[in-house]
Order: C-alpha cells, then structure tokens, then sequence
C-alpha cells in the first residue's frame, strides 16, 4: 500500500496461502505479491497438488522470492560433498510448514538435472541430498526453491533431540501406566489383599512403577538435582518429590504387605502426565528453533588481501590499517575507508537511511554497511572489531529471563508452601502416634497438591496462543512473550524495512507493458542479481507482471559502472539502466532512465510503499490506548511526512536517530515498550525493550533475537497479538484460581487423614483434566478475535 489515502476494503482469504487479508481492490485474490507470484508458478510448473495436500492455512511468503539469495557457501558445500562424501549433502531449510511443503521441495529437486533422492524433514527443518556428481547444480536447485519461498542455510550440526527423547520417553511410560493400571484394577474391584493373585498383580504393577521411574522420572529427578546444585528451585521440585515420595511409598507398602500405601498406578500415571505437559513445550520450542535458518549477515570470518593473495580472517582479529576485499552483497565490518575508486553501499541495515549512498575513493564508509555492487571492493579498516558499531550491534543479549522474575517468585513460594505443609502434616501425625497415617498425610499431600495441572494446562496455553498468533500472521519464538504482552503500554516503530517495504515500488507498472519483448528481456537480464534497491524493484515487477520476454544472447557483456548504472551489450546493441544524463536521455529530471542505443525507451520512477495493513494497525493500536512512537534513522523529512500520514504527533518521533537514540528513547518509556524493527540499527533498542518483534527473517540478526516475527509481507495481526496475550493471561489466571482452590481444599483433606492414597491418586490426573478444560474454554474464539485476523 502507498502512502496515498486508503481504498475501501473487503475480507477475502489469500488463494495461495489461505491467511485472511483485507483486499483493496475487487479483483485482488492475494495477501501479497509474493504468494501472487508463487500461486502462478505453481500453476504454470503443473504443481497444483500442492493444494490439495496444504494445511488450511500456511505462512505467507512475502517478497523475499524476488530478490537472489546468497549461496556462495553451498558451493563449496557441495564441491566438498562430492569429494568426500558421494555427493550427499545435508542442509537447513527455512519456510517449511506442512506436508504439501515437503512435497513440493521434493518435486523441485526431481526436476533438477542429477538429482536421485530428497529426505525432507519438517520437523527437524533439514533436508538431505543426494545428486550424480557432476550433473547436479546446488546453487541452481537452491535459487529455485527460493522461487516457491524456500531459503537453505548451512547444516549447523546442532541436533535438537529433546523433543524426540521426549517422545520415546512418552511412549514407553504410557505402555507401562496403562499396565499399571490393568493390573492394579482387580483391587479396585474388590480383590482380597491376601488372595494368591494379588502378590503376583502387585509385584508386575511394581516393576512398571519402576520402570517408570528409570525412564521417565529420572527426567524430571535429575533435573531438579542440578537445579538444586546450582541454588534454584524449579517446578520439576515438586514433581521430583512426589514421585520419590510416591515410589518410596509403594515399595514399602509392598516389603510390608501395607496394600493401602501402594501407588503403583499413581507413579505411572503421574510420570506420563508429567512428561506429555513438558513435550507440548519443548515441542513450541523445538518448532520455533527450527523455523529459522540462523544465518547471520555479519559473516565469521573477511578475506584479507595481503599483497597479491588473499586469506580468511576472523572477525575477533580484525584492526586497524587491514585491507579487506568486500564482496558483492557483503558487510563492511568496521570502520573502514574505500580504496576504490567508488562504490554504492546500502545503509538501511544499519542507520536506516532507504536510500542506497554513494562514496568515492578515500571516503569513510560506516561499520555494517553492504557492498551493493556487482563486484568486490577493497577497504583499509580504520578500527578494531571489538571498536565497531556492529559488533556493539550483533552481541549476543540474553532474552529468555525477560519477565519471569514473577513467576521464579510464584514458583518458589508455592514449593517452599506445599514442602512445608506436607512435612509438618507428617510430622504432627507421626508425633501423635499414627505412624502409618502420617506417612499417608505425608505422600497424600505431595501427591495431591502436586503442580500436574500447572505442569500440562500452562503448556497447553501457550501451544493454544501460539497456534492463535500464527492465524494472525505472528510466529512467537519465547513463550515467556505473553506475560511481557500484557504489560505493554506504548508500541515503537522503526520506519524503513518495518513500516515500510524494504524496497521501493514502482510507480508506473504499465511502463513495463510498454516495453518490447526484447527489451524487457534485456532489462530483466541486467537486474536479475542486482542488489540495488532500484535493481530489486524493477526484478520484483518483471517477475510479477510475467510478460513475454527475449532474452539476450549468452555471450552478451554485462558491466556495472558504480555509482552510474549498468550497461548491456548484446548482437550489436546497447542499453543502459541508471542516471538520465549517463544513458544518454534528455529527461534530466528522471530518477531512472533505462534506453536502447542512446534512445529513451523507459523513464522509471519509485515510490515508498507501506506495508500492508500497517495503516490499519496503527489505528487499531491507536483505539486500544496504546502510546505510539516512529524512531527512525533516515531524514527527517521523510519520517515527519510518514508520521503525518499515520497520524503520530511529532512528539512522538525521532528522525535521524543513531542506534544509541534509538534505545535511549526505549529507556524513558519506563520499560513497557514493544519494538518493532528489522535492521541491525534496532538492536540496542531491542535490548531494551520489554519485548519486540520484527518482519525481517532473511538477515540473521534480528529474528534470532526477537521475541517474535511476522510471517507476511505485512504487519497484520500485530493488534490482535496483544489482545491475544490478554487472553493468554485470562487463561493462565482461571488456571491458576482453579489450582489454588482445589490444592486448599485437597490439602486441607489430606492432612485431616480423609485423603487415601487412591483417592490422591485419582483427584490428581482428575485436576489436570479439569485444568486443561479451563484453558480450552479460555481460548474459545470470539467475534472480536477472529476479526482481528484480518486486519
């Protein structure tokens, strides 16, 4: 959307990827170019079945498939596959999100010439390769997924086998509960204590009680240990305990023939309970992980030219008077002056500046920006890397304790409470004399009061709010997020790359129309890897508009001149793409001329497009009482024509902002600020935010560090991701109400003696089923939340 006035709008459903969106136009059928231009390519590649294996709804998928992706370490990933291990080769793939996405990544690898086998998997987000060597391109099959809206990275090695242990350890404890169980029935029915069978029915439940305990209590066992160890107190405290307790019981009760004290069903069941709650959460985190490829901007290591070769230098070794060789797309890491005789340099990463800056030999070009010419160029840093903005920028800040302070106070005041209960309980009764029922106040307690319904019913919150948050166009990363949500007051936004698109748009479509087909062809050939800004733009409109195209022969010259334009020779003939008066044209006035033998064939002209829905949002922020603000670092006209457009005071923004500013501004708004940003110059703001969240998941920085991102090329859902935590907060509130009611009552019981260990044994899984019943009712969709997902 521009920054013209808004349109009038319909709901409709994103044919592509099924996300409700709010359409402008009546024949607008997409939530953005990108699944536009994807739903045409699946259609015209014969891949239809895509849709008939996809879920109901799938992430959005933006407009990163315009633009080249940066693969220069497959390539040597796969010369190496090939040299050393039978040209198999195992990857990260980021953008799967069902089974129709495995499918189709396996059909576009069947495609490729050499291909032989794909192993694609979803949860893990890997996928293994295995080609002829010789006859398969890596770097060809990548840039084609990255066509469908499917990023590789490089395998980090890092397997995330929680979940999975998790899983075996689930399955292996519910064999042996539903044992426990069938054969600890026979009592509940009235077997005597002293019939033949019960010695035998007894000593089988026993050993699945055990094995219980060695396989999936001593989860839970060890890690209250080490927390233990290491001066905490956690919430696997109490579940530790009473399943020691409980188990100490029962195999007391079974040495002494003291049937009324055994638990053999209870260990099981409490066991199975506990571990299915903790899969659902590391599930959430496992899923998030892998979500993202975690391939950072800000590359390990530069090359170092000295003299006439060239070697790989750590970042951590960098100082001053180094020569570097930057690449094309690469980061200026440091301080550094040119050496060339000139080069165009993106900023908006790291100041926010929309515009692509040009320098000249001898000039200062800052810490973090990037090389957006087609070849390498050479810098002489100027400082050390520990001295740098961007490593000021790209240090690693730990989130995942950002408003858990309150509920580590909760959780430890609720251990402390209960052990002390149950203990004193015991005590009082072994003190009058009943020994035996002390020992059952004792295990009753514990047993009963137990955290089981916290331990599933709060996990099962967060995966329900996650899966919420998702409809609406945000994937949460922290589950701690819901909590800080709740207490926002104020939201910031940076502008360029979050409120508005990180590329700008053209403003004449039809321009292109205009063009012959060979001139299209030869247009699209000179901006097929650009990284300009006006490159991406004019990529991104020649693979929407999809008009025919001749391309230019193979041995056609291509040449960049920096700072001017680029030219393309071809069977005789000339065009140029830049600056009106390099190009040859008469229209001085042009803010790009692209001409055919020093004749204008096409004047371009670019405008800044918000992102969709983002007005929308502001206004809905607006009406929900939140305190708005616009940090940016690009000029102050631009942000003050923006913040009028949007409606902010000018108050309420800063224009021409360091990084610093940024998060000092954070800093007055007492901590109860959102964030959002996308570029390395919001990461000292994001430090200091009580949460943030950004729309950039291509850079390697920020969306490993936000708390969540979003899905889209748009800002939507972001309203009702706030309302979302309040009703997350609902949730967690009646759970922990019900929680507190039923453990008096129950404890009040169980210290009075009326509580028997099968009656602890039955209120306990009975409160967990209670518990989650609450959550699910909590999160039952109401008329104003299912809005939400469309605005």
């Amino acid at each position: 959307m521009s920054l013209n006035e808004p349109s009038p709008i319909r709901e409709v459903v994103c044919k592509h990827c099924g996300t409700p969106f709010r359409a402008r136009r009546a024949d607008e059928e997409f939530c953005c170019t990108g699944c536009s231009y994807v739903y045409e390519l699946i259609r015209g590649q014969k891949l239809e079945r895509y849709y008939d294996l996809r879920d109901e709804t799938v992430p959005p998928v933006g407009n990163r498939v315009f633009h080249p992706g940066r693969y220069a370490w497959l390539e040597e990933a796969a010369r190496q596959a090939e040299a050393t291990a039978g040209a198999t080769l195992t990857v990260r793939i980021q953008g799967l999100s069902c089974a129709a996405c495995v499918w189709l990544v396996e059909q576009i690898f069947a495609r490729q010439p050499g291909a032989l086998k794909a192993v694609v998997n979803v949860t893990t987000g890997l996928v293994r390769l295995r080609w002829e060597a010789g006859k398969f391109s890596a770097i060809q099959f990548a840039e084609d997924l990255n066509r469908f809206g499917y990023t590789l990275g490089p395998d980090d090695g890092v397997r995330r086998e929680e979940g999975s242990a998790l899983t075996r350890k689930i399955g292996l404890c519910g064999a042996f509960a539903m044992n426990a169980m069938l054969f600890s029935l026979p009592h509940y029915l009235g077997l005597r204590t002293d019939d033949w069978l019960s010695g035998i029915l007894d000593a089988v439940a026993l050993a699945c009680a055990t094995l219980s305990m060695l396989v999936g209590a001593s989860y839970f066992i060890r890690r209250a240990w080490m927390s233990l160890r290491a001066g905490l107190l956690h919430i696997d405290l109490p579940i530790a305990l009473g399943l020691i307790v409980g188990y100490s019981a029962t195999v007391f009760a079974w040495a002494t023939g003291r049937r009324e004290l055994a638990y053999f069903d209870f260990v099981s069941i409490f066991t199975l309970l506990m571990l299915t709650g903790r899969w659902l959460q590391e599930r959430v985190a496992t899923s998030n992980r892998n979500r993202l490829l975690g391939v950072s901007s800000v590359p390990s290591t530069v090359e170092l030219v000295t003299g006439e070769t060239t070697t790989r230098l750590a970042l951590t070794d960098l100082k001053a008077h180094l020569r570097l060789r930057i690449a094309s797309g690469g980061v200026v890491p440091v301080r550094s002056r040119l050496l060339d005789a000139s080069g165009v340099f993106g900023l908006e990463w790291i100041s926010g500046e929309s515009e692509a800056r040009e320098f000249s030999a001898g000039a200062v070009v800052p810490s973090g920006g990037f090389n957006l010419a087609r070849q390498a160029i050479e810098v002489e840093t100027m400082e050390s890397w520990t001295e740098s903005l961007l490593c000021g920028l790209t240090a690693e800040t730990d989130t995942s304790a950002k408003g858990s302070e309150v509920m580590n106070r909760i959780i430890r005041l609720y251990l402390g409470v209960v052990v002390l209960i149950a203990v004193a309980g015991g005590v009082g009764w072994w003190l009058a004399g009943e020994h035996a029922l002390a020992l059952q106040v004792l295990v009753s307690t514990l047993v009963v009061s137990c955290p089981c319904a916290i331990g599933v019913s709060l996990p099962l919150a967060d995966e329900m709010a996650t899966a919420f948050a998702r409809r609406l166009g945000c994937f949460v990363r922290e589950s701690t997020l819901w909590p800080r949500l709740r207490r926002v007051r104020a939201v910031a936004f940076d502008k360029t790359g979050t409120l508005t698109l990180d590329v700008p748009e053209l403003r004449d479509q039809a321009m292109l129309e205009r063009l012959s087909p060979e001139d299209r062809g030869a247009l699209d050939w000179m901006v097929a890897a650009s990284l300009h800004p006006v490159g991406k733009s004019l990529r991104e409109a020649l693979l929407l508009a999809a008009l025919p195209q001749v391309s230019p022969a193979s041995e056609s010259e291509l040449e960049e001149v920096t700072g001017t334009g680029v030219c393309l020779k071809s069977r005789g003939t000339t065009w140029r793409l830049g600056r009106p008066e390099w190009t040859g044209s008469e229209e001085t006035s042009a803010e790009c001329v692209f001409s055919r033998d020093g004749e204008t064939v096409a004047t371009f002209a670019f405008v800044e497009t918000l992102r969709p829905e983002a007005r929308e949002q502001v206004e809905n922020l607006r009406e929900q009482g939140y305190e708005l603000w616009l940090l940016s670092g690009d000029r102050r006209g631009k942000v003050e024509a923006l913040a009028r457009q949007l409606g902010l005071p000018e108050s309420h923004l800063l224009a021409e902002a360091t990084p610093q500013e940024k998060a000092e501004t954070l800093q007055r708004l007492a901590a109860q600020t959102l964030m959002i940003g996308d570029g390395a110059n919001d990461a000292l703001a994001f430090n200091q935010a009580l949460c943030c969240g950004t729309p950039a998941i291509d850079r390697g920085l920020l969306e490993n560090r936000a708390d969540f991102y979003f899905t889209g090329a748009g800002l939507h859902g972001l309203s009702g991701l706030l309302e979302l935590a309040h009703r997350h907060g609902r949730a967690v509130r009646r759970v922990m109400a019900f929680t507190l009611t039923y453990n008096v009552t129950a404890v009040i019981l169980a210290l009075s003696g009326w509580i028997v260990p099968v009656v602890a044994a039955v209120l306990m899984p009975a409160s967990s089923v209670v518990s989650l019943g609450i959550v699910a009712w909590s999160y039952r969709v109401s008329k104003n939340l299912r809005s939400t997902a469309y605005s």
